[in-house]
This record gives C-alpha cells, structure tokens and sequence, in this order.
C-alpha cells in the first residue's frame, strides 16, 4: 500500500504462522523416495508411520536383498527414539543410530544430504512467490 502519512495505514491483522505442508523425503545417489506428507509435529510414532509408508521405495531402489546401503538421520527427537531406532534394526539392513548410545554426535551440525534439498526447494517456494506478486 502506498500513503502520504502512517495514519493513512489502515490495520491489518497479520498470520504469524502461516500454514505449513509437513513432508518426509530421502534421497540417494541410486533414486529418491515418495515425498510423505505428515499432519501436525513429527512424533516417534509418526516417524515409524513414515518410515513403514517408505519401506517399500527402499526395497525398489536398492533391492529386498541389497545390504550396501545405509539410512542416514539425524538427532531429531523423533529419530532419537527407542522405537524408531528398533524399527530401523528390523527393517533396514544398516543405519545410523541416533540417541543418547547413538552414533550421530550430540550438538553436531546436520550433514544430512536432505537438509540441501530442502533449503533448495524453500528458495525456489520464495523465487515463485516473489514471481507471483
């Protein structure tokens, strides 16, 4: 809005929290995941939730039998726990265990590969955005 004067301003009321699309991803250099669309905060359990939907683009991408792969996460609380890790043990053949006896240090920076292409796609989001205005 253009004015003269701040009191030409009318109020507005301003969404702090504007709504949020919560999605899951992994990738790799043989093939990436579904994206997998979450409601509300990642929980343990709908982390498991996710991890099971994803099961079945690990086995296509790296094959039921293939044990040369590992699943990369972070400390995130719902990677960090005791369920979560004992689904993976079941169910993925090498991963990174999170936790307090977990091999992701504590307090380090994420080199998770994802973490790219999420920052990539939030610039792109502000690019079509700043487009369409």
């Amino acid at each position: 809005m253009w004015a003269r004067r701040l009191e030409d301003v009318p109020p507005v009321e301003v969404d702090q929290y504007s709504e949020k699309v919560r999605v899951w991803g992994g990738v790799s250099a043989k093939g990436n995941t579904r994206l997998i669309v979450y409601d509300g905060d990642l929980t343990a359990e709908k982390y498991c939730g996710v991890l099971r939907k994803a099961k079945p683009d690990f086995d296509a991408i790296f094959g039921t039998n293939n044990h040369n792969w590992t699943f990369v996460h972070d400390g995130a609380s719902p990677h960090k726990a005791q369920m979560a890790n004992a689904w993976l043990a079941a169910n993925v053949p090498n991963h990174i265990n999170s936790g307090p006896a977990g091999e992701w240090p504590a307090r380090s920076p994420d080199l998770n590969i994802i973490e790219q292409v999420w920052g990539y796609m939030k610039g792109e989001l502000a690019n079509k955005q700043t487009r369409d205005d």
